[in-house]
C-alpha cells in the first residue's frame, strides 16, 4: 500500500472526478487537479470519469477509470474484445487521428531541449487498416491439470495468449486485432498440433515446462509464413514430425525452426537456433527490393509503413553519392532501399542470423564484401 501523502490533493484509493486533458509518451491520459498531475490509461482527453486512485507519489499519482461520465471528441469504441485485458495495445479507444496528433506532439517535446523540434513534419499516416502486423508472439506457460475450456481454445497442460497489462498472467485469446489475420491461422494450428503431442508449457517460477514461446513470421509481400518454437533444452523427438504436419496442413508455411532459451529471463529468444523442417527464413518483398530474413531475427513489423518510411528515405538522400551505414541493419532493408550508387555500404549488427541475411540480401542486390571479416560487420 502507497504511504499516505498529506501535500497532494487526492488520497490512495480515494475515488474522484476527473478530465482528460492530455496524451503522455507510454499511452497514459494527463488528468490534473490544480497542479498535480494524475495519469490514468485507457481515458481519452476530453473524458470526464470517475477514478480511483491506485498509486501515489510526491509529484504525481496513477489512477484507474471506475466509470467514465462523459465520452470525449476522440474516444472510439476498441475494435477488439480484449482490449483493456491484454496488454499488448494502449491507445485503441483512440480515433486514429487523435492518435497521431499525439505522436507528432510528444517527438517534438523530446526534441525540443536540443532546439530539433522545428525539423519534425507531420506525419504520414497509412490507411490506418488494423491486421497490419507481420509477427505474433504467444507466451507460452505451463497450466497444471488443465485449465476451463471455451470456444477456440483447448483444455490441455499449457496457456497460450497475451500478458494481462503489468503482469505475467496469461491471458487465452484467439485473435489480435492488430495481427495479419493469415498468422492466426498458422498460431491455433500449431497450437493444435503441439497439445496432441503433449507438450509441456513453460513455468517460470520453476524454470522446468518445455515450450516458451510459439512465434509466428509472415512476409506480406509473398505471403510466405514461418514458425519459430522458443523452447528450453533437451530432446525434441516430436519437432520434426510437428513441422512436418504444420506445412502440410498450411502450405504458406515455408519453415519451422526451434530457438533453444535455457535462462531465468524474460528476453524470448536463445543464442541456439536449428531447423526442424523447410526453410529458416522468409523471402520478402517491399519498396522494389527482393530480401531474406530469418524467422527468429528482426524485420519491420508494418509492411506498408516501411514501404512508405523507405520512399521518405529515398527522398531525402537522391543524389546523394557518399557512404551508407547502415546501425542495427539487420537484413540490410534500410541501407540496401537507399544505397543506390553509393560509394560504400556498410551494416553494423549483432544478431548471427542477421547478419548472414544481410550479407546474403547485399550480394544479391550487387553488394560484394570489400573488406575483412570482422564481428558483428
Amino acid at each position: 500500500m502507497n504511504p499516505p501523502n498529506r501535500e497532494a490533493p487526492v488520497k490512495f484509493g480515494e475515488v474522484v472526478e476527473l478530465a482528460g486533458s492530455d496524451l503522455a509518451f507510454g499511452g497514459d491520459c494527463v488528468c490534473r487537479t490544480g497542479n498535480f498531475v494524475v495519469f490514468v490509461p485507457r481515458m481519452a482527453p476530453g473524458d470526464r470519469a470517475k477514478i480511483r486512485i491506485t498509486q501515489l507519489r510526491p509529484s504525481y499519482a496513477r489512477g484507474e477509470i471506475v466509470e467514465i461520465l462523459s465520452p470525449g471528441p476522440d474516444r472510439v469504441e476498441p475494435p477488439c474484445p480484449w482490449f483493456g485485458s491484454c496488454g499488448g495495445c494502449q491507445w485503441m479507444h483512440l480515433s486514429i487521428g487523435a492518435q497521431r496528433q499525439a505522436k507528432e506532439r510528444i517527438v517534438r517535446a523530446m526534441l525540443a531541449p536540443l532546439g530539433l523540434d522545428g525539423r519534425v513534419s507531420a506525419i504520414r499516416g497509412g490507411t490506418g487498416a488494423l491486421g497490419y502486423r507481420n509477427r505474433l508472439i504467444l507466451p507460452v506457460r505451463a497450466a497444471p491439470g488443465g485449465f476451463e475450456p471455451r470456444p477456440g481454445v483447448s483444455p490441455a497442460g499449457f496457456k497460450a495468449g497475451f500478458f494481462r497489462g503489468g503482469s505475467h498472467e496469461i491471458i487465452e485469446i484467439d485473435s489480435c486485432a492488430v495481427q495479419q489475420p493469415a498468422l492466426w491461422e498458422v498460431a491455433r494450428a500449431s497450437l493444435e498440433l503441439l497439445r496432441a503431442a503433449g507438450i509441456t508449457g513453460w513455468d517460470e517460477a520453476t524454470g522446468t515446462g518445455f515450450l516458451r514461446h510459439l512465434v509466428v513470421r509472415g512476409a506480406a509481400g509473398t505471403g510466405e509464413s514461418g514458425v519459430v518454437l522458443v523452447t528450453s533444452g533437451g530432446a525434441f523427438p516430436a519437432g520434426e514430425k510437428f513441422a512436418a504436419d504444420l506445412m502440410k496442413r498450411i502450405p504458406s508455411v515455408k519453415g519451422v525452426t526451434r530457438n533453444i532459451n535455457t535462462a531465468m529471463t524474460n528476453v524470448i529468444f536463445g543464442p541456439l537456433t536449428e531447423p526442424l523442417a523447410g526453410a529458416g527464413f522468409l523471402n520478402e518483398a517491399i519498396a522494389g527490393l527482393e530480401l531474406r530474413a530469418s524467422l527468429s531475427a528482426f524485420f519491420q513489423a508494418n509492411h506498408e509503413v516501411t514501404g512508405m518510411m523507405l520512399e521518405t528515405i529515398r527522398e531525402w538522400t537522391a543524389g546523394e553519392t557518399g557512404g551508407v551505414l547502415d546501425l542495427y541493419c539487420g537484413a540490410g532493408l534500410m541501407g540496401l532501399a537507399v544505397a543506390g550508387k553509393a560509394a560504400w555500404l556498410a551494416g553494423v549488427e549483432e544478431e548471427p542470423l542477421a547478419v548472414e541475411d544481410a550479407r546474403f540480401n547485399a550480394a544479391k542486390a550487387g553488394w560484394r564484401r570489400s573488406c575483412p571479416a570482422l564481428p558483428g560487420n
